[in-house]
């Protein structure tokens, strides 16, 4: 019984490991998306911008 409660408690151990690194995973590409995301925000921000001022002058 022992013995089957340390390979249980292994086999599990590693489960969540891999889980958290699909998380870890996973989060880093959202992260990267919205850095994405706001980059092109910004880009379409300036634009606008500059877009004014051509209307401006």
């Amino acid at each position: 019984m022992k013995e089957l409660r340390k390979i249980f408690k292994s086999e599990s151990r590693k489960d969540s490991h891999v889980a958290s690194g699909q998380e870890r995973a996973q989060n880093h590409r959202t992260e990267e998306l919205s850095k994405i995301k706001e980059i092109s925000i910004v880009r379409t921000i300036r634009r606008k911008g500059d877009q004014r001022k051509r209307i401006e002058s």
